[in-house]
């Protein structure tokens, strides 16, 4: 492995006369330095397919151990992209020993250059705590690269060379339940690993037809954990953990149950449970798997306001029922529809063009 480096990084390294590399092959990797949040990130960037790894909060004296630190980042980040471990080993075992170099192949700078850009719009994706981001380093081999294919797509192909199929997708079925005074609204979910819990936010307030209009939160069962927008809860002595750095992967290990709470005034309190673990060859895409009842308007009252509303709104005859409809068009409310539910989830349309689409149908 060629690990090529730039100016600023031979400078932190204090590293002069290093061989030139000028090809771009499979075992050429450049890195470069960027300073985030007043810590250094270490940009590794694969110079034939475009793929990055990130490893926040690098130091001078992790160089003693750097080989294995490079190579640990790049297997943790590919096995959390869905690379096979089979595939993963012959990729690294093809690279061999890591060798510090220096290029003049602009193609190679150039992918450097790139992923750094893309990297600048994620940081909210950005944990401190972590040396290596796999949730960022999805984001960015996520985008369109070279000849406008995704990184990830490309070291796929490459690692086809290795293992026919060198990829298994994985993904959390996870049931979200609301408890009624008589039954539940329920939805089944199939989410890929590597959405965050906040991502998870928005695919349950489309499941149950919300705005995303209020406050949410997740509390981990077990350990009692708080998952939100920090920010957005600075006036309260709770401590929140952020839920955009924490990938479903993370979240769901050992089926760890979770409650979401949305509204703090209608106090919509639903339990996560994770039933199964799927593995495919095919990119697992947010889908609902099951349903139960209707959607839930915004400010409908509670699970009382609820269900009050559901009788009027599906009940012609009640001297209500025109009063319903036209409150229910005020707040965006729509009945819940399967395959619209699942087409939006498939297209991540934004919350603010889902009601929309569904409008246009």
């Amino acid at each position: 492995m060629n690990l090529c480096l730039t100016k600023k990084v031979q400078d932190l390294f204090q590293m002069n006369s290093l061989p030139v590399v000028k090809e771009i092959d499979s075992s050429v990797w450049h890195a470069n330095i960027e300073i985030v949040n007043r810590k250094k990130i270490l940009i590794l960037c694969h110079s034939k397919t475009g793929y990055t790894v990130f490893i926040y909060g690098f130091k001078k004296s992790m160089l003693n151990d750097f080989n294995t630190l490079i190579l640990n980042s790049i297997k943790e980040t590919m096995a959390f992209d869905g690379f096979l471990q089979e595939a993963i080993k012959s990729f690294v075992d093809d690279m061999k020993d890591l060798r510090l170099a220096k290029t003049t192949n602009k193609s190679i700078i150039a992918k450097t250059t790139s992923s750094k850009k893309t990297m600048l719009c994620f940081l909210e994706y950005l944990d401190s705590s972590k040396l290596n981001q796999k949730i960022l380093s999805h984001r960015v081999n996520s985008m369109l690269g070279v000849n406008y294919l995704e990184p990830h797509s490309l070291m796929r192909d490459y690692l086809s060379n290795f293992v026919s199929n060198p990829v298994s997708y994985k993904g959390f079925e996870l049931d979200v339940s609301l408890k009624l005074e008589k039954g539940f609204v329920i939805r089944r979910l199939l989410i890929p690993n590597y959405y965050t819990l906040d991502n998870l936010h928005i695919v349950i307030q489309k499941a149950f037809g919300f705005n995303n209009s209020h406050l949410y939160d997740f509390l981990e069962n077990e350990t009692e954990l708080l998952y939100g927008i920090p920010d957005y809860f600075d006036d309260l002595s709770f401590n929140y953990l952020d839920s955009r750095k924490i990938s479903l992967e993370d979240a769901f290990n050992n089926f760890k149950e979770y409650q979401y709470n949305y509204d703090f005034g209608d106090s919509w309190n639903f339990h996560i449970i994770c039933r199964m673990i799927h593995h495919s060859p095919q990119e697992i895409i947010p889908t609902c798997l099951y349903h139960e009842g209707e959607n839930i308007p915004d400010d409908v009252g509670g699970v009382y306001g609820y269900e009050r509303f559901i009788n009027v709104y599906n009940n012609p005859y009640h001297q209500e029922y025109n009063l319903a409809r036209i409150w229910a068009e005020q707040v965006r409310y729509h009945s819940f529809n399967l395959e619209y539910l699942n087409h939006s989830l498939k297209l991540q349309l934004p919350l603010e063009f889902h009601y929309s689409y569904y409008k246009d149908l």
